[in-house]
């Protein structure tokens, strides 16, 4: 072989690789040397073999070029650093080569198909240039250079830093020798006696390259050096091209030196990892096997025992069908055809594993489920020989991946389950991010803005809604997000329609899988009518108050009705212009009239002086289908613009624009009207204003039917008094105070009556509640208590308790229908109770009010007052 000529490496995934660089490279400057994959190629380096290039295609047999790169690149093998690398490949991996070469370590990478000339001048550049590291330092031990001069010229070009010494001093004062790349010592100066043992090379590094030169070359001389390790003692003058040869004689010499040295230290690692591995099997609780072709066992961990209670001898003596289940013994089968099936696989491909489940039969004949991670041992073919592999009992996995699955499948339901419920509800949800863009919503929300789910989806608020709306959605995201906003509160947001709601807003953040804030999910609830409701109520208990203090007044001891007073508390809580109470008079002409009794204005309202109401106004010169309908008991309610011109005009010159009018009657006939009026604007009248008008009538017509009732008691009292022969009755005030609570109407009248006729004086009730505000104002005057046991609102049991609180010792009388319910009262030591049951005539209620004020006076039952 030509010494001069340039070894060039291919390592070639297809044969036109090969083809074309042996057609491209001259041979009579270039040695071509083809390798079929990475790992022929690594052991050819590690004989003999230093080659001045390698080219390697991208993608190999056994791994790919960059993999190879990497080795050669790494630390372990100091000496391939150098080596010059070209990658070639197809055209479609180009950039993608051109990205990773320098990153894997290649010199250069080139596409194919390309030009010879782009190859050659390729080529020639990388063997021109500097390699990766220096090549090492290399000790001249000669004391004249001129004949070296070939020498120290290749020792330069192969970027060797040369240092020379002249003598032995300067030889053994130049460091440990085995730290040197190469030594040339001169034997006319320095003798192999005066070299101490043979060279050594330093930890980690090859032997130094020793060469010899001499003026005289002896077999004596010759034999001395080499048993000091000399590659070999040359004559003076040498050729260059003998000077080349031995340098690259002794850099493949310094390689296979380290290989050996290299490989027996892989040796000694191998055996300790051999001794480790054989602590880790007896150690395993993992189950390590190895069986044929046909899975019989040929070898088993001790861990065996353990899982399955057989002792190692035993269970390689058990045939596949006694240790695995029909199924899984299938199914290893057919994983078995498969690599059998397969094409043969390299030293790389071999190495992958498979896993498998298994049923496995314990020794009490019990299955249990492992998972295997088999290999499969191969022959120098690549072909399947064997199974190695590790067993792991996986039965409590498997119970808790199916109850994870199960779970899962829970989940999933529970999540179809809120999806379908969110999307039926009525309230609006929406779900936002955390970057605060609309992610999600029901059918409600769309329907409450008006606009589609795709519309909303994606969006930010500012881009939905206007922008002082969306600060406000988005500084209470942010504050939710933050944690430091509550979880509700309450705004004015825009409906569909364009009115402004009140809502509910109820909002809380949720996280992802991984404990990371998400983003919002919130609802809102539609608070209008709720609003207006509250707002009814509010006004409407105002009303009711003042119609429950006006009726104290409108029941009192004056001789006429109080109207007046009675208007002016309604009126003040009343959101109207005008409250006035109208009664019925029939004018000359016999028509029938309204006169106003009563009058409430607003601010800035004007009442009417001096007007037709004040005086009588016909019904028919004012409105004439007022008249019927009042007089039919019906509400009667009118906006100017729904009259004629004529009644148009008098309405306007009485400041009237709009007015509900609700009839009195008394006895069942028409006695009058009250009225609301609204003297801003036609106002069109609620359910609500009719039902507060209702009450005022009810209250007022009790008033006025009570005042009739005592008018004609007092008229026959008299005509009773002037009867001859009549038993003159007790005057009003000189008879005992009874206060009387009845529901019912008829029995209520009739008692009242037979106690006035009997001389009593009698304060009358509807309920509990109301005998309570009588007694309140009148308990130092009660001698007796009538009081109904069952009554709505309050009964009478309740009542009497609640006047207790104002005044003991008052006696009292409960009627009731019921002895039994009567017996079941708690009654308290000291008062004087008593009872009569319903029906009853005039002489038992006598007899028992008489009865209950002897008893009272004669035990000498005194009322305390409370408070």
């Amino acid at each position: 072989m030509n010494d001069l000529k340039k070894l060039v490496s291919i390592v070639q995934g297809a044969t036109d690789v090969a083809d074309l660089f042996i057609r491209l490279l001259p041979p009579e400057e270039f040695q071509v040397e083809i390798h079929a994959s990475g790992e022929e190629v690594l052991q050819r380096l590690l004989t003999n073999a230093f080659p001045d290039l390698l080219i390697c295609s991208l993608a190999l047999p056994d791994c790919d070029a960059w993999r190879l790169c990497r080795l050669l690149r790494a630390p372990e093998f100091p000496h391939f650093n150098a080596l010059p690398v070209l990658v070639v490949g197809p055209g479609t991996s180009c950039q993608e080569g051109f990205s990773i070469a320098q990153e894997a370590g290649a010199d250069a990478f080139i596409a194919l198909p390309a030009s010879d000339s782009e190859l050659l001048a390729r080529i020639e550049q990388l063997l021109r240039r500097e390699p990766h590291i220096p090549q090492g330092r290399f000790l001249l031990a000669v004391d004249q250079l001129e004949d070296l001069a070939p020498l120290t010229t290749l020792l330069r070009e192969q970027y060797m830093a040369v240092e020379q010494v002249a003598d032995l001093a300067g030889l053994l004062a130049a460091g440990p020798l085995g730290s040197w790349d190469g030594i040339l010592i001169d034997a006319d100066r320095i003798s192999a006696g005066d070299l101490p043992l043979p060279l050594s090379p330093a930890a980690g590094l090859c032997p130094p390259l020793l060469l010899v030169v001499a003026g005289r070359v002896t077999p004596e001389l010759a034999l001395a050096w080499l048993k000091k390790g000399a590659l070999a003692v040359v004559q003076r003058p040498c050729a260059p091209e003998r000077w080349q040869a031995l340098l690259r004689a002794g850099r493949r010499e310094r390689l296979a030196a380290w290989a050996r040295g290299s490989l027996e230290g892989q040796l000694r690692e191998l055996r300790e990892q051999r001794d480790r591995l054989a602590l880790v099997v007896d150690m395993a609780a993992d189950m390590i096997w190895t069986c044929g072709l046909d899975f019989r066992p040929t070898s088993v961990s001790p861990s065996v025992e353990r899982l399955t209670g057989f002792i190692p001898a035993e269970y390689v003596a058990l045939p596949p069908e006694r240790m695995v289940t029909a199924d899984s013994l299938a199914a290893a089968g057919r994983l078995l055809a498969e690599e059998l099936a397969a094409e043969p696989l390299p030293l790389a491909g071999a190495l992958r594993s498979r896993a498998i489940e298994l049923d496995l039969y314990r020794k009490d004949g019990s299955v249990f489920t492992v998972e295997a991670h088999v290999r499969f041992l191969r022959d120098d073919q690549g072909r399947p020989c064997g199974i190695i592999g590790v067993l792991r009992d996986v039965t409590e996995r498997k119970r808790a991946w199916l109850e994870l699955q199960e779970m899962h499948g829970a989940a999933q339901r529970n999540a179809l389950f809120n999806a379908a419920l969110i999307a039926a509800m009525p309230l609006p949800v929406f779900v936002k991010s955390a970057d605060g863009r609309h992610i999600g919503c029901n059918k409600a929300f769309t329907d409450f803005t008006g606009l589609s789910a795709s519309q909303i989806q994606g969006k930010l608020p500012t881009e939905l809604w206007p922008i002082e709306l969306s600060n406000v959605y988005r500084w209470n995201d942010i504050a939710h997000l933050a944690g430091v906003a509550p979880g509700n509160y309450e705004y004015k947001i825009p409906h569909h329609s364009g009115e402004l709601r009140d809502v509910l807003f109820a909002k809380d953040v949720f996280y992802d899988e991984a404990g990371k804030l998400a983003g919002i999910v919130g609802a809102f609830m539609d608070l209008s009518q709720q609003k207006h409701s509250e707002a009814i109520i509010r006004h409407r208990s105002l009303y009711l108050k003042a119609l429950s203090e006006g009726a104290l007044e409108l029941f009192g001891e004056a001789e006429q009705v109080p109207c007046q007073a009675f208007v002016d508390r309604i009126g003040s809580v009343s959101e109207v212009s005008r409250v006035f109470v109208c009664r019925n008079t029939r004018d000359a002409a016999g028509r029938l009239c309204m006169q106003q009794q009563a009058e409430w204005c607003a601010a800035g309202v004007d009442p009417y002086q001096n007007t037709l109401l004040r005086q009588g106004l016909a019904y028919g010169a004012f409105i004439p289908a007022m008249e019927q309908t009042l007089a039919r008991g019906e509400v009667f309610c009118r906006r100017v613009g729904e009259l004629g011109e004529l009644e148009q005009a008098l309405l306007l010159s009485q400041g009237i624009r709009s007015l509900l009018a609700h009839p009195i009657m008394v006895d069942g006939k028409f006695f009058g009207f009250i009225c609301f009026v609204d003297c801003q604007q036609e106002r069109a009248w609620s359910e609500e204003d009719k039902f507060l008008l209702h009450m005022s009538t009810v209250i007022l017509a009790q008033a006025i039917h009570r005042r009739r009732l005592e008018l004609a008691l007092q008229n026959e009292r008299r005509s009773s008094s002037a009867a001859p022969g009549a038993v003159p009755l007790p005057p009003r005030d000189c008879g005992e105070t009874i206060l009387l609570a009845e529901d019912n109407d008829q029995v209520r009248t009739r008692t009242e009556s037979l106690l006035h006729k009997a001389g009593y004086r009698v304060l009358s009730a509807v309920d509990g509640r109301e005998a309570v505000a009588l007694f309140r104002r009148f308990h130092a005057e009660v001698a007796l208590l009538c009081l109904d046991l069952l009554m709505p609102r309050m009964g009478g049991e309740r009542a009497w308790q609640a006047m207790r609180d104002q005044r003991t010792g008052v006696p009292v009388l409960f009627l009731c229908g019921s002895e039994e319910r009567f017996r079941q009262l708690a009654l308290p030591p000291g008062e004087s109770v008593s009872f009569l049951a319903k029906p009853y005539n005039g002489n038992a209620l006598l007899a028992a009010v008489q009865a209950a004020l002897s008893a009272a006076a004669a035990a000498g039952v005194q009322g305390v007052r409370r408070g």
